[in-house]
């Protein structure tokens, strides 16, 4: 991946976007952008070329809304992917 590389959920609620990541350091950054109306919760998976994964909880609430979120890493490997995975919650079983 590189900087501006975009990437959208299977349900088109979330738009996240690498905006930097500095590989000496391992400091990143990404753009979250909510699409669609509701609450819901998700992790925003920056993976790594060597096995390395940076995982973000995130929940929404505002349609609409821009957040940059920075994130740090170990891996010395740019990102070579981001996954976006919407969390259900679990049931009651009490």
């Amino acid at each position: 991946m590189k900087n501006a590389d975009v990437v959208v959920s299977s349900d088109g609620a979330l738009r996240v976007t690498l905006v930097a990541f500095d590989a000496p350091t391992g400091e990143g950054r990404i753009r979250i952008e909510e699409l669609a109306p509701g609450k819901a919760r998700y992790y925003v998976t920056v993976k790594h070329g060597d096995g390395c994964e940076t995982r973000i909880d995130y929940m929404t609430y505002d349609v609409n809304k821009h957040a940059e979120h920075s994130f740090f890493t170990q891996c010395s490997d740019a990102p070579k992917k981001i996954e976006i995975v919407r969390m259900f919650a679990e049931p009651d079983l009490n």
